[in-house]
């Protein structure tokens, strides 16, 4: 009798185990589910581990600079008489050849860790490699007075290409297992938010969360949901409201556990400010775009210095792409259309024709999937943003410059605004011919997140960022899905972003 009684109590407490597994406790306020696909803890660094991989990164890495360096050294022995290659002249070109090639990488090379692809290195490596080799140049033409030999010039640039390969093939394989994600633990609370972040994630294995956690009561037990985490964890909040997110971003950062946060609107415009002291009280300056007119001169006298090279060099491919587009219909090359600029002023923009004459004859409209008002030529200029090309002329004008949020429609503007009234902060600055929401987004992004997009970007700008994102630009040009058409125009444009619909 006594182990009949055992059994039954046995069996009572499994069956309560499972309910409590499956469904939330009172006074709990929260579920979790472990989604079974994070890594194994074999597969983590331990510390020591990971320091000893770090020393083992820079070492290749000083290699690599090294080897570049013994490449220049060699191709200045060779290539040059008049000039001992020993001497302290040459030792001062040595030097600048390793300053500028390791300072331009660093600048260059500012994607986060998980960004980071094979293209984007070799992109990197190369466009600081051909502006060191430049620079190096014309700063022997000029010390030297004599010309340089194309033939000792050619042989460098093939070697040091070679050289890229190869630490590129070692960089991806290094990175592959020093930057790994940590292990997280994803909270939300808008089941929305959660579903559009949970796609995004997916498309990026390694960055998946160990445990999901679903705040389904505002007053959630904290103890009970600290006993959730392990050392070295980290959470993602997404989709969750404002006094609860407070709430718990304070309880995470006390309990020294690393946050990730899905930002909401506001927290973006929130978190543009600049810190000001006045004796003990500090403040936070918030919304504060303006830049100093020596960063303004300069950004602007580099606008026109890189749209007068780039039209002077792309003259032949654009002659070729105005003949394209006039002999498939006989319509005209240039499509003129209103756009809005810094402050509100409308300007004319000028693009290649991509569609049929009188595309917008029903009114204006965004392009779709799969349009059919899209001509065969339209579709490769679209595929490779070249329909954008004439848009350098609006840059030598002033209405544009290279790095800005794109230029908006008037229509469009006030459609976004009646749903979105911050969307008009996007004009405090000169609108652009690429920029941060169209290197991380794609055509048919919502007009919230490219918002965020654009603000981060306008609260950050700086010559180094420009810079950064021009180079950038040069990676989604090969980026079939950032040319996507939208599959809901209407959605796209009235639709506010699920994590924003947790605020209150």
């Amino acid at each position: 009798m006594a182990n009949d009684t055992i059994s039954i109590v046995d069996a009572v407490a499994e069956e309560r185990e499972r309910l409590d597994s499956e469904f939330p406790q009172k006074g709990k306020g929260f579920t979790v589910k472990k989604t079974g696909l994070a890594l194994p803890d074999e597969d983590r660094l331990t510390r020591p581990a990971y320091r000893r991989r770090i020393l083992f990164y820079r070492l290749c890495e000083m290699l690599y600079f090294i080897s570049q360096l013994l490449v220049y050294i060699a191709y200045w022995h060779t290539s040059q008489e008049k000039v001992n290659p020993m001497g302290p002249a040459s030792g001062t070109l040595y030097l600048f050849f390793a300053l500028m090639l390791i300072g331009l990488i660093k600048i260059l090379d500012r994607l986060p860790s998980i960004e980071r692809n094979s293209y984007t290195a070799f992109l990197t490596q190369f466009i600081a490699i051909t502006l060191t080799s430049v620079i190096i140049s014309v700063t022997e033409i000029l010390l030297l007075q004599d010309t340089i030999s194309m033939l000792f010039i050619f042989r460098k640039t093939a070697v040091q290409v070679l050289l890229i390969f190869i630490w590129v093939f070692i960089e991806s394989k290094l990175i592959k297992g020093l930057f790994f994600p940590p292990k997280f633990i994803l909270i939300y609370e808008n089941i929305e938010a959660y579903q559009e972040m949970q796609h995004v994630l997916k498309k990026e294995s390694r960055f998946w969360p160990e445990k999901l956690i679903h705040i389904c009561d505002q007053h959630c037990d904290f103890a009970l949901l600290h006993n959730e985490f392990e050392q070295e964890k980290a959470v993602m909040l997404v989709g969750i409201s404002c006094e609860l997110k407070k709430q718990l971003i304070h309880f995470f950062t006390l309990e020294d556990i690393h946050i990730f946060v899905h930002p909401s609107l506001k927290d973006v415009i929130l978190s543009n400010y600049i810190t000001t002291q006045i004796k003990e009280v500090t403040l936070f300056s918030c919304n504060n775009v303006r830049k100093g007119q020596v960063y303004e001169a300069i950004k602007r006298i580099g606008d026109l210095a890189i749209s007068l090279v780039a039209l002077c060099l792309l003259s032949p491919a654009l002659l070729m792409i105005a003949v394209g587009i006039k002999l498939e219909d006989g319509g005209p090359v240039i499509y003129r259309q209103k756009r809005l600029t810094k402050g509100g002023r409308e300007f004319t923009m000028y693009k290649f024709r991509t569609m049929v004459e009188n595309a917008e004859e029903d009114g204006a409209q965004l392009s779709g999937k799969n349009d059919p008002r899209i001509t065969k030529v339209g579709s490769v200029l679209r595929r490779f943003r070249l329909d954008e090309c004439p848009q350098l002329v609006n840059i030598i004008k002033g209405d544009m410059s290279l790095v800005g949020p794109r230029p908006e429609r008037a229509e469009f503007y006030k459609l976004y605004k009646e749903s979105l009234p911050e969307f008009g902060l996007r004009l405090r600055v000169r609108a652009g011919l690429t920029g941060y929401a169209q290197i991380y987004g794609k055509y048919n992004t919502k007009p919230i997140i490219k918002l965020k997009m654009d603000l981060v970007y306008i609260a950050n700008r700086s010559l180094l960022t420009d810079l950064n994102l021009l180079i950038l630009t040069l990676k989604i040009l090969f980026r079939k899905e950032s040319t996507e058409g939208v599959e809901d125009i209407r959605g796209t444009a009235g639709d506010n972003e699920v994590c924003d619909q947790a605020e209150p």
